[in-house]
């Protein structure tokens, strides 16, 4: 097979891979990337390799397996850094950061994010600025600094609407409705989550879906709406299931029912 045809079935590989990650469907999603990874190493492609090294790492960091999450990123950033591709570098460390947050180390998360933040603004990278300044928004949150949270989160909501950027965008606004949830602004919160739920419905990304339905239920349960909150938690609880996550099914499924107890 010649160099021209591999590469063009690596790149196919990776983009079917990239849609069973948004379907959640990881075990088809990391089969097509292996082979796409292979092809790519056969044919010396270092930034397919990366790219594929990184999607794994997504792919095991929604699995909730950290520790090879992080194995996978730092190998992607090692690769982009010898051959001194910087949008790559800034999206590796903000990858690296994101494990951090899901693992509770948010010291690490900031350095790691703070590394990708004067990369992305030296080298004029708008995606992975917007993705840095949206995880350092969620640490903020983390930390219950409700208003630099917000500051940051909507830089780069704005970032990521200028480049079309929609799977950015819908994190972005249920990272926003989150922040107004722990400010107690309800109505603004539920705004900002059915206009994530509509894109990630628009994109076919179902576990988005079934977080941003899940959000929209706890608002409902929130402003003591039996019905809302049932509903919502409903829809969560088929996809959860539907997708493979028993456990975030039986969550959503207990509050739920915690709603309707009188």
């Amino acid at each position: 097979m010649g160099i021209e045809y591999l590469q063009g079935a690596a790149n196919d590989l990776g983009n079917i891979g990239r849609i069973y990650i948004l379907k959640g469907d990881y075990d088809q999603a990391l089969s097509y990337i292996q082979e796409s990874l292979q092809m790519y190493r056969q044919i010396g492609d270092l930034q397919g390799v990366a790219n594929s090294l990184n999607n794994i790492g997504t792919i095991y960091s929604h699995r909730g397996d950290y520790e090879r999450s992080l194995k996978y990123h730092q190998e992607a950033l090692h690769i982009h850094r010898e051959i001194a591709y910087l949008p790559g570098i800034s999206v590796d460390l903000s990858n690296i950061a994101a494990v951090y947050i899901s693992k509770g180390d948010n010291d690490q998360a900031l350095k790691y994010l703070g590394a990708a933040l004067q990369i992305d603004r030296e080298a004029g990278h708008p995606q992975g600025l917007a993705l840095a300044l949206g995880n350092i928004g969620l640490i903020y949150g983390n930390k219950g600094d409700v208003d630099q949270a917000l500051r940051h989160l909507q830089e780069a909501l704005t970032i990521d609407k200028e480049i079309g950027n929609l799977q950015g965008t819908a994190s972005d606004l249920g990272n926003i409705g989150l922040i107004y949830s722990y400010k107690g602004n309800f109505d603004q919160a539920l705004k900002y989550h059915q206009e994530a739920l509509q894109i990630q419905r628009e994109i076919g990304n179902l576990q988005g879906v079934a977080n941003s339905l899940s959000n929209i239920g706890l608002i409902y349960k929130a402003k003591g709406d039996s019905i809302g909150t049932t509903k919502y938690f409903g829809e969560a609880e088929k996809i959860f299931e539907a997708l493979g996550f028993p456990k975030e099914a039986k969550k959503t499924r207990k509050l739920g029912e915690t709603a309707e107890e009188p």
